[in-house]
């Protein structure tokens, strides 16, 4: 007879004595894996592994034919709140809701407001709160290949069980909090590494975080509410002080207050339901990303400068060994005429987003251009000096799957460490590399990135517009400043970036603290940009 569920368990040396009591019974196995010592039955030794490491292999080593399959760490302790044992509140709960994810009420030694809420606890039988403790999750069998293999990437630990609790956000109806019982957290390992360097840990949630959203469908919602409660309607002059997207506990905040304050009702399903539902999930992810299609991405990543340096037999090799690449600001005019475009696109310049809009509003609603995501800063702030902080993009465009918003162009990983006051990065090549690292790419080649430019036209006689900028008045058919001569047109916004060598210094230093692994380097001949290993394209790729 098919069995409700099993326990499945990470333990270093044996397994919780008391858990063993409790689910090794004829109505549920136990299943645990250690990796401190060997143990003869366990279902494996895993020496050297992280605790996700440890999750997957129990997911993939446990035989597939439960309902559920339940994931309780070793230390954790069970209070029914009734005369049912913990196993038959398990089973109660279960057979009441067959759940998409079932867990319990958090309560001593776990780091969540609600172990302290004893008014929420005793007003509610069940509830839905999102993002509970990675370390009991009870999973309907549909599930496990949609949440495992848990990422890996970034360290496996916290940020695992973050974009786990992500994953569960199209599931939430069906993800039930059971207060009939309440789990205690028995041990806190302070020598474990989430616990021993926290500023570490956090980074590992960011970079998880900026790594999946682009791909996270429903940014907008996330971004207008969390600007909308810190601002209102008013823009403040110092909105780079402010990020939307790269704090990877935010969305943890919306989503806790949207279903504690709506007091939403858990959903009961039929015992035959089936979740893992593509239609459903892709309301919520851009499932080409690699976490869901399994097509592991390049670690290798091209940012495509327009400086004069940038050969054109470099975008041919870019063509010919399909290599992921990066383009920038008004190059998408060649990119045209080459036919030819890379993966990404980005502009991070206040003048140039609002002379280009209209055309790469085309382009992104356009499906005769294969770029996969464009990087924009959905609005002016009042530093950028243009006579109005609206935003750029119709909600049609910032609803698009490929438009991934920044409110301004200093946002990123590292922020506010890098990005405000001396340690501004405005230089959109620089935040090129800097969202290629949020990319989770390993290794980023520069090309074309010369920090060389002069002004090419003598400001007295331009045009200035908008407080800072300057409009080109005329066609341009020679200018040292770009690969292309014709780079700038007539009626462009532009100004002189000045010296963009210290936001290429703040990038470097940036990276060396929040994203140590990546490597960039400068394949630029002649480059100024000296915060970089120098090298060959050639060679380098």
């Amino acid at each position: 007879m098919k069995k409700r569920l099993c326990v499945l368990q990470v333990t270093p040396t044996h397994p919780n004595p008391e858990h063993v009591k409790f689910f090794n019974t004829d109505d549920c196995d136990f299943y645990f894996v250690t990796h401190d010592e060997p143990h003869k039955e366990a279902m494996q030794f895993c020496p050297d592994t992280t605790w996700t490491d440890t999750r997957n292999i129990l997911a993939e080593k446990v035989p597939k034919n439960y309902d559920y399959y339940a994931f309780v760490d070793y230390d954790y302790k069970f209070h029914p709140k009734g005369e049912l044992s913990v196993l038959e509140q398990m089973i109660h709960d279960l057979d009441k809701f067959n759940p998409a994810v079932l867990t319990y009420y958090p309560g001593k030694g776990l780091i969540t407001p609600f172990a302290d809420d004893k008014i929420y606890f005793d007003s509610h039988d069940y509830s839905i709160i999102p993002f509970t403790h990675c370390g009991l999750k009870i999973v309907h069998h549909s599930l496990v290949d949609w949440f495992f293999p848990m990422v890996t990437k970034f360290g496996g630990g916290v940020e695992a069980c973050h974009l786990f609790n992500i994953l569960e956000i199209p599931l939430l109806r069906n993800v039930i909090c059971s207060h009939q019982m309440v789990y205690d957290n028995g041990t806190t390992d302070m020598d474990a590494p989430h616990n021993k360097d926290g500023f570490r840990s956090k980074i590992n949630m960011d970079r998880m975080w900026t790594w999946i959203y682009p791909y996270f469908n429903k940014r907008k919602i996330l971004r207008d509410s969390q600007i909308k409660h810190r601002f209102g309607d008013a823009i403040p002059d110092r909105i780079e002080e402010f990020s939307s997207y790269s704090d990877s506990l935010y969305i943890k905040k919306f989503f806790v207050n949207m279903f504690k304050n709506k007091k939403i009702e858990p959903s009961i399903s039929t015992p035959d339901v089936n979740y893992y539902n593509l239609e459903s999930f892709e309301k919520f992810f851009d499932l080409s990303h690699e976490h869901f299609s399994g097509n592991k991405q390049s670690d290798v990543l091209v940012v495509v400068g327009n400086g004069p340096s940038l050969r054109q037999e470099y975008i041919d090799l870019i063509k010919e060994k399909n290599i992921d690449s990066f383009g920038l600001n008004s190059a998408y005019r060649y990119f045209k005429k080459m036919e030819w475009f890379p993966k990404y696109y980005g502009c991070f310049d206040y003048a140039l987003t609002e002379s280009h809009k209209e055309q790469w509003s085309e382009l992104i609603e356009s499906k005769n251009y294969p770029i996969e995501k464009y990087f924009l800063i959905e609005r002016p702030s009042i530093e950028a000096l243009l006579n109005h902080t609206s935003l750029y993009f119709s909600d049609k465009i910032r609803n698009h799957e490929k438009f991934v918003e920044r409110p301004h162009n200093q946002d990123g990983i590292g922020h506010p460490h890098f990005g405000t006051k001396n340690k501004k990065i405005s230089c959109t090549g620089a935040n090129a590399v800097r969202t290629g690292a949020e990319l989770g790419y390993k290794k980023i080649i520069l090309i074309g990135h010369d920090a060389s430019y002069v002004q090419s036209k003598d400001l007295s006689e331009a045009k200035l517009v908008q407080g800072c900028r300057y409009e080109i008045n005329e066609d341009m058919n020679k200018n040292p400043n770009y690969f292309w001569d014709d780079y700038q047109k007539k009626g462009d916004l532009f100004h002189n970036p000045g010296d963009t060598v210290p936001a290429w210094r703040n990038m470097a230093e940036c990276l060396s603290i929040f994203a140590p692994d990546v490597e960039v380097v400068n394949c630029s001949e002649g480059s100024r940009i000296d915060c970089f290993r120098f090298g060959k394209f050639e060679e380098e790729i």
